[in-house]
């Protein structure tokens, strides 16, 4: 396979990927070994979703369900284009999907996850001047989705952004919010909020918000301003919403906690100048905000406060969303060769660290206060692929259980590497 690697995700102890080559593979996350593969259509890019055994993907203007140890069709609908990730919930199968035609419809559809029997589809806007945007999101028997309107213009600050909640049992809509300014595409449900960003920054006004609707029936509950730079989609945990704010005076990025109920900050924390890098989305665990920087480093804040607890330097460029279980932070730094750090999420000490190399055969671990090398058996790593420019964020480590997956790109080849995660001294 000299092919390119898009994306990867691991579920149930197998790793799933595709290849520009139209293909989309599934291989055992702990030998390596190629399970099946299923062609797919070129425009087919979202990640499939993969509950109770089964792997739901689009190809084409088709969604299929497929058996995930095997790859064979369980069953297919047509759908018009999806190019976002179907959601499974309560044995639904709820999907956007954007027909080709010049009076079709933009459609969400829920369908029954056994046969792919229509259940219900509720249409909305024309996809000669819009297209659904982002996953549907299901939460307390409501079905939110968005869709953006290119109609006055596209390439320009006149982008609109529609949200709509629709009812998970019929598909009747509930209500709908229609931006005044270009907005987010994307979207968090949370504790009966809908929450979204807006920013008019090639208005005179230099407007940036994070606003908040109320989840049952659309209605603006409060906004938090700024003319600061970009506002991240907040990460919300029980009454806070945590995010990533720019300071343009002090060149600054801010870590802001807001109280849900009002969008009044509780704290913000400076973490870096921006000539410096950028920071990750924030990852909230037992009372603890973990966020990266591309700058190689890995910060945690307390989360009730913003009091620094510990910062851990890789001495690399580009960083990945950080992965926490078990009480350990995994994530991917990298220079020329991406490595996969295991850190104690209460100390900030190092555990192992993984530097991938050229030769999969073996896997090198350095742990601190050891002089020299580990040399220990690969647990997994998948046949060549070819080289794929990295972004300085890249993609997170995927753990599970006793394994961390993730792929390596550099000039000789692509490959796909599963390391054990519980590894003895």
């Amino acid at each position: 396979m000299n092919e390119d690697l898009e994306w990867a995700f691991l579920a149930d102890g197998v790793v799933y990927f595709r290849t520009p080559g139209n293909y989309l593979w599934a291989a055992d996350a702990f030998s390596g070994e190629v399970l099946w593969m299923h062609r797919i259509d070129l425009h087919s890019r979202h990640m499939p979703v993969v509950v109770d055994g089964v792997i739901y993907f689009s190809s084409g203007d088709r969604l299929f369900a497929a058996n995930a140890s095997t790859g064979k069709d369980i069953w297919t609908r047509e759908t018009g284009f999806v190019f976002w990730s179907p959601v499974i919930e309560d044995g639904i199968v709820y999907v956007g999907g954007s027909p080709f035609g010049e009076d079709s419809l933009l459609t969400l559809w829920a369908l029954d996850v056994s046969s792919g029997g229509l259940m219900w589809k509720h249409e909305f806007g024309s996809t000669q001047t819009g297209t659904v945007s982002g996953s549907p999101v299901v939460a307390d028997g409501v079905v939110y989705i968005a869709a953006e309107d290119f109609s006055l213009g596209r390439g320009t600050d006149e982008i609109r952004v529609e949200l709509r909640a629709v009812d998970a049992s019929n598909g009747n809509l509930l209500w709908n919010h229609r931006t005044g300014n270009r907005v987010n595409r994307w979207f968090v449900v949370a504790s009966n909020r809908v929450y979204f960003t807006a920013s008019s920054i090639y208005d005179q006004q230099h407007q940036h918000e994070l606003r908040a609707l109320d989840a049952s029936n659309g209605e603006p509950i409060w906004r938090y301003s700024t003319r600061h730079g970009p506002l991240s989609l907040p990460t919300v945990v029980d009454d806070r919403a945590y995010v990533i704010e720019i300071e343009y005076d002090s060149r600054s990025f801010y870590l802001s906690a807001l109280d849900t109920s009002n969008g009044e900050p509780l704290w913000k924390h400076r973490s870096i100048d921006i000539n410096r890098g950028l920071l990750t989305q924030p990852t909230v665990i037992d009372g603890v905000v973990f966020i990266g920087s591309t700058n190689g480093e890995m910060f945690a804040l307390r989360a009730s406060n913003g009091k620094f607890l510990w910062k851990y330097e890789t001495g690399h460029t580009g960083i990945s969303l950080p992965v926490v279980t078990d009480g350990v932070v995994y994530f991917i730094s990298y220079s020329l060769r991406k490595t996969l750090y295991a850190v104690d999420a209460f100390s900030g000490n190092l555990v192992w660290r993984y530097v991938s190399e050229q030769d999969p055969e073996w896997v090198k671990i350095w742990f601190p206060g050891q002089e020299g090398e580990v040399d220990l058996p690969l647990v997994a790593c998948s046949a060549e692929l070819s080289s794929r420019p990295c972004a300085d964020i890249v993609p997170s480590p995927m753990v599970e259980e006793e394994i961390a997956v993730y792929f390596q790109s550099h000039y000789l080849g692509s490959y796909l590497f599963g390391v054990a995660t519980s590894i003895e001294r």
